[in-house]
């Protein structure tokens, strides 16, 4: 079985990169309101 990595589109990429400049809400807290891992390639750690 192949597992497609979920492709992640630029309008997203900006909402979460907004959300993020705010400082508003951590790391961890921001991945899991966007459904996505923490691991920096989203959030641009």
């Amino acid at each position: 079985m192949v597992i497609m990595r979920k492709q992640s589109e630029a309008l997203f990429k900006a909402e979460v990169d907004l959300e993020s400049f705010k400082g508003a809400k951590t790391i961890a807290q921001l991945a899991s309101g966007f459904g996505v891992h923490a691991n920096g390639k989203i959030l641009g750690c």
